[in-house]
């Protein structure tokens, strides 16, 4: 526990009553005690008093001369540091300088610091800063420092110079070390450079991170937005602050108020359904309708509320929401925005749906009355209170929701515009903010067919983390595809836990998330976010514990396909055994290997391959190595046998195989009247493939390198839930990311 806490509060707190939106670096100062840093001496000139300075208390043959100004972010750039000899003339005559330069600018005065004659090599300088982020709640930030952090950050690419950490994750000082450890930049500090001793242990800088998660924690909700210290110097084994700046600002929303997520149950799986927005003629609400009776939904469990009618399709109909017999556990409004606070208030009142899909958006901002807006919002934060919990909403502004296992689709896109589900699909979830991507993704994806498909639009009251909560423990879902264009207050931190729990679960998620441009960072004074924006506090974080984060929606896609694909094999290692029937995609293979190794054949494998070679007459020209290099010589048959023996071996934990169809040698082509080709031939390589998926018990992919005149041979494979890329560099390289998230250790 670090000490002084209720003084750190007040200062802020009395701080933001003066309406400043940070401290001086004395102020700054004050913040840090209690960590495992040194704080150098420092003596204050107020403004009124620096002419009549006459000595410094302070004990260093130099000092170093600051002056102290709220407008003044960056001193350095501006001029307002000096190094100079502990002498008052000098010190006296350096002041009249500043003075004279920042005119009529708001000062307060100067500081007069101790010396550190630290070393300034690279990597004795380090940024050590603190964010509160909505998302994430308090994160920390380490990296390189000094004047040139943004520099560093820009222009040694290639390596992760930054390192994120937050308490959701980092609880001790392995878990904090496993990080510190996979930074590039860290470990010129703590493994030393050229031979070089280490002058910091990696002990010392875990725990400075661990007082600094800490303090967060502490001040977390207290008005601090953000403490950075730059640089923060390695001098003498231990760390050593020569400036800091703390940011301050109202505290925000953190999380929004906890709802009964267990009702999400009822969303997903219910046993009966009402509908709010059906025509007798064809509008979205009776898509709706005929797409959730096609998909095995019974009519009588089915009540639609329409003045008026009686009966549409076989479901009965009543007048409005208080004339149902009793509550259902889904309703679905597929209205008009300007109709949903109303229609939400008599939800409310009667206790007549236990969840509601909101297809309308924009009835916050654009229908309506403030008051009827606030009327429903205050309505649901009193059901909240009760017995029944109140109604869970999914939505407003989404395109609905696809359960397999609930026998609905509440998608309004008719059947014949959108792939439908299979009658047996994998255990995937895709969780979308976006519904024009989600049906765009449903009908792209090959070989994966959702349980689940869930356009959760805004926001309104279930949010993401509250969906992988909720199918995380009560259904069996392996893979969570989640589309994201941002987080709920706190969500990123949830999420961060249950992602860890997947993790252990040999669970994945896949994650895309929208804003990670520079051009969406927030402007800010301070190094920290400049360097680690919104986006990159969420790649660092959700690396650390298992999540697949897309670059690319294609990536995105294509992560989904080969998470499914692959979840059901035991990952042994990362041996590799690869083979291809053109020379450019072995050296694609040799070029890409990442963390991969590649496999030694034995002996015995060597002797089945050179007797396959031989039956095939290519002996001559293929050499026994690994990639190895079939050429387009080899046939069907010659090929299967090859995969097999590669995949059988001691030391192959997975396979990589490269086919370019092109070759005459091969049956890649569909039956046509114009060749004799026949994918479907079970002497295919194709159908040869298939086999194999149903023999090995090792994960295994294949790459198809070629146009649209193959896409029936890949449509095939990939039907069979064989992972298949076109390209191999992009094959190794996404392959290389879902296994660094397998492999990867806390």
């Amino acid at each position: 526990m670090l000490d002084n806490v209720m003084e750190k509060i007040d200062l802020i707190q009395s701080a933001l009553g003066k309406g400043k939106k940070g401290l001086s670096e004395e102020e700054s100062r004050q913040l840090l005690s209690g960590l495992s840093v040194r704080v150098p001496e420092s003596q204050f000139i107020s403004k009124d008093k620096w002419e009549s300075f006459t000595q410094t208390t302070i004990p260093s043959s130099r000092v170093v001369l600051k002056i102290v100004s709220p407008v003044i972010q960056h001193k350095t750039e501006w001029g307002g540091v000096r190094v100079l000899e502990n002498k008052t003339p000098n010190i006296l005559q350096a002041m009249k300088a500043m003075a004279d330069r920042i005119g009529e600018l708001e000062w307060n005065g100067f500081t007069l610091n101790e010396f550190i004659d630290y070393n300034r090599s690279l990597g004795h300088e380090l940024l050590l800063g603190f964010r509160m982020t909505p998302d994430f709640g308090p994160v920390v930030v380490l990296g390189p420092g000094g004047i040139h952090t943004e520099y560093i950050a820009k222009t040694l690419s290639g390596g992760r110079l930054l390192s994120v950490f937050s308490k959701a994750l980092h609880t001790h000082a392995a878990s904090v070390k496993a990080e510190l450890i996979r930074n590039d930049f860290l470990t010129l500090v703590t493994g030393g450079l050229r031979g070089q001793a280490a002058e910091l242990s990696l002990d010392t800088l875990a725990q400075v991170i661990l007082d600094m998660l800490e303090l967060g924690e502490q001040l977390h909700g207290k008005g601090l937005d953000e403490l950075e210290i730059n640089p923060l110097v390695v001098y003498q084994n231990q760390l050593v602050v020569l400036d800091a700046l703390a940011g301050l600002a109202p505290p925000r929303q953190e999380e929004t108020a906890a709802r009964p997520i267990h009702k999400i149950d009822n969303l997903l799986k219910p046993s009966t359904i009402g509908l709010i927005g059906v025509s007798q003629k064809m509008n979205p609400g009776r898509i709706i309708l005929k797409n959730t009776l096609a998909s095995g939904f019974q009519p009588e469990n089915i009540t639609i509320i329409k003045p008026g009618a009686e009966q549409i399709d076989g479901c009965r109909c009543v007048p409005a929401i208080s004339d149902m017999e009793k509550p259902v556990d889904l309703m679905v409004l597929s209205v008009s925005a300007n109709q949903v606070p109303g229609i939400m208030n008599d939800i409310i009142e009667t206790e007549n749906a236990e969840s509601v899909i909101l297809i309308p958006g924009g009835f916050e901002e654009k229908f309506g009355s403030r008051e009827i807006v606030n009327t429903m919002r205050d309505n649901l934060a009193e059901s909240r209170k009760t017995k029944w919990q109140g109604p869970v909403i999914n939505g407003g502004n989404c395109v609905g929701v696809r359960s397999v296992p609930g026998l609905y689709d509440s998608i309004f896109i008719p059947q014949h515009k959108l792939k439908q589900a299979a009658d047996q699909p994998d255990s995937v979830a895709i969780i979308s903010q976006s519904g024009a991507y989600l049906v765009s993704m449903l009908d792209r994806l090959q070989g994966v067919s959702p349980q689940y498909a869930v356009s959760i639009g805004n926001q309104t009251d279930l949010t993401l983390a509250d969906y992988v909560a909720f199918l995380k423990d009560h259904t069996d879902v392996r893979v969570f595809g989640i589309y994201c264009e941002g987080l709920k207050p706190g969500d990123g931190r949830r999420l961060l836990k249950l992602s860890t729990e997947l993790k252990e679960e040999g669970r994945n998620i896949v994650f895309y998330s929208g804003g990670k441009t520079k051009e969406g960072a927030r402007a800010t004074a301070s190094h920290t976010a400049s360097v680690a924006g919104d986006y990159q506090v969420l790649e660092s974080l959700f690396s650390q514990c298992g999540v697949l984060l897309a670059e690319a929606l294609d990536d995105f896609e294509d992560l989904i396909e080969l998470s499914t694909f692959l979840n059901a094999y035991e990952k042994k290692g990362l041996s590799c055994g690869a083979l291809s029937n053109a020379g450019f995609e072995c050296v694609a293979i040799a070029d890409n290997l990442g963390l991969f190794k590649l496999s030694q054949y034995t002996e015995a494998q060597n002797a089945m391959l050179l007797e396959v070679l031989q039956e095939a007459r290519v002996d001559h020209i293929v050499d026994l190595h690994n990639p190895l290099d079939l050429t387009p010589m080899m046939t069907d048959r010659g090929f299967g046998k090859v995969l097999e023996v590669v995949l059988d071996g001691e030391d192959v934990d997975l396979g990589v195989f490269g086919i370019v169809p092109v070759t005459p040698a091969l049956n890649t082509l569909q039956k046509n009247d114009g060749h004799k080709e026949d994918l479907e031939s079970k002497h295919s390589i194709v159908q040869l493939l298939l086999e194999l998926k149903e023999k090995a018990d090792k994960p295994w992919i294949v790459v198809v390198d070629s146009g649209q005149t193959y896409n029936p041979m890949v449509d095939k494979l990939k039907s069979a839930k064989i992972p298949t890329f076109r390209k191999m560099d992009r094959a190794m390289r996404l392959l290389g990311q879902y296994y660094r998230a397998v492999y990867q250790e806390r």
